[in-house]
């Protein structure tokens, strides 16, 4: 289209003297430009969407991108959507957070005293973690994005609380104990969603109680299923909370491996596991600035937090019924959690965020139903309440993506001497009549100074 404009100018080099000639001359040169102006605003545009996602650093966590059958939840693509809030606070009931982290330090949330959380094992304000788990897992659900380091919480923007209840001194039932003042506080707090990695085979009623409290608050729990190879289906292998199958907002996830497989070690149920998410040889944040990767459902269950708090960051109406429903509804389907998990699939924060606006547009009523709701009895328990009122099911949700299996190599670590050192189980409970489990996860140090080179910051 240019080279034909620029054909006409020169069979006309002066059109000032061609007046028969300059009219419609004059209507094909603005076509000319108009075209030319919007091929160059489609180029500008599709350019800048790919710098914003090239210019990603490359993620060192394969949870939230990788080239392996397709088994991350797909970050990049959703943080096009929604990147968190500051408004939305997340608490991290663990074993406290290093405020010093720099991935760490901009994203925690603080009350009017200045106070980030609270020490439960110490009674005290602003809990420090000398375990490391808890830092791990607030590294994967909310770190800021650092392209130095390459780590990124699912939601990097969100506001993150830290309250403290266990401590590998005291006794399962001091850590039960605490776990429950620990859920209170963060609930009183302000949290919307509470990332809970704790857990234990044995019925407790107050922390029922304290988890219906929440429920009641529109708090959403993020659950790990636990570490014990087992069937939590079975009565003899109930893992709690998730187990607590009356609770709405309750949200338990099951752990998976780079290759969409379920872990060894990672619990499943039919009814009491809702979704599964990476979890293994995961790398995120620890204390005094360094990062090492940790394996468990642990570390699953900081990915599905994240997600939750992307959602809610999108639409602060959600509760917590509505976003276990929309995880639910648009994960990626697997062979593996078929039959396994009530989902039967992997996480997927894309396609969580697409579905949720047909989600909220299946649960606005019409006015045709509003006005039937109050004429006829059959729907309207109110007039008529023998009548139970009709569930309606959710949308369908999109079809599951296509996932390449024919990619079956390992992503490469830094050729590094590590000394491994297996921590016992996930901050749970070990009551005095509890089985002993399984370790919960693993961490790995990297000790040598090409570790400080990599991944320090």
């Amino acid at each position: 289209m240019l080279a034909l404009y620029i054909g006409m100018e020169t069979l006309v080099p002066n059109r000032r003297y061609a007046p028969f000639t300059t009219s419609w001359l004059q209507v094909f040169e603005l076509a000319c430009w108009l075209v030319i102006f919007t091929v160059l605003s489609l180029s500008i545009w599709a350019g800048s969407a790919q710098r914003s996602i090239a210019s990603v650093p490359t993620l060192k966590n394969w949870g939230l991108f990788n080239k392996i059958d397709d088994s991350h939840i797909h970050a990049i693509e959703a943080w096009q959507i929604e990147k968190g809030s500051r408004d939305i606070v997340v608490a991290v009931v663990d074993t406290g957070i290093d405020p010093t982290h720099p991935d760490l330090k901009h994203n925690l949330w603080k009350n009017n005293k200045g106070q980030y959380g609270w020490d439960f094992v110490e009674n005290k304000a602003n809990p420090r973690d000398e375990h490391g788990h808890g830092t791990h897992v607030a590294g994967i659900l909310g770190a800021s994005l650092n392209s130095k380091s390459g780590i990124a919480g699912v939601a990097p923007q969100v506001s993150i609380m830290a309250v403290r209840y266990y401590s590998e001194t005291s006794s399962g039932m001091e850590n039960l104990k605490n776990s429950i003042k620990a859920l209170d506080w963060a609930i009183e707090n302000g949290a919307r969603i509470i990332n809970y990695s704790g857990g234990g085979p044995e019925f407790s009623k107050d922390e029922h109680e304290v988890l219906k409290k929440a429920q009641a608050r529109g708090v959403l729990v993020v659950a790990a299923a636990g570490n014990e190879k087992q069937d939590t289906d079975k009565e003899s292998n109930q893992y709690y909370p998730c187990s607590y199958a009356d609770l709405e907002n309750i949200l338990c996830v099951s752990a998976i491996n780079i290759h969409n497989k379920l872990l060894s070690s990672s619990n499943w149920g039919k009814k009491a596991v809702h979704v599964a998410a990476p979890g293994e040889n995961i790398l995120s944040t620890a204390p005094n600035g360094e990062y090492v990767q940790m394996t468990g459902t642990s570390q699953a269950t900081a990915f599905v937090t994240g997600l939750s708090a992307l959602l809610l960051s999108k639409d602060r109406s959600l509760k917590p019924a509505d976003i276990r429903d929309i995880i639910v509804h648009s994960v990626d389907k697997l062979d593996d959690l078929k039959d396994r998990i009530v989902s039967g699939g992997k996480v997927n924060a894309l396609k969580s965020l697409q579905y949720l606006a047909s989600y909220k547009a299946s649960k606005e009523p019409t006015i045709v139903d509003s006005v039937a709701s109050r004429l006829n009895p059959q729907v309207n328990p109110q007039v008529n309440p023998q009548v139970k009122p009709v569930v309606v099911k959710p949308v369908t949700p999109p079809p599951a993506l296509t996932i390449n299996s024919s990619i079956k190599k390992t992503p490469s670590l830094p050729q590094l001497k590590e000394s491994k050192k297996v921590l016992p189980n996930t901050p749970a409970r070990k009551a005095a009549k509890v089985k002993k489990s399984s370790p919960s996860f693993q961490i790995i140090y990297y000790k040598t100074k090409q570790h400080s080179k990599v991944f320090k910051n």
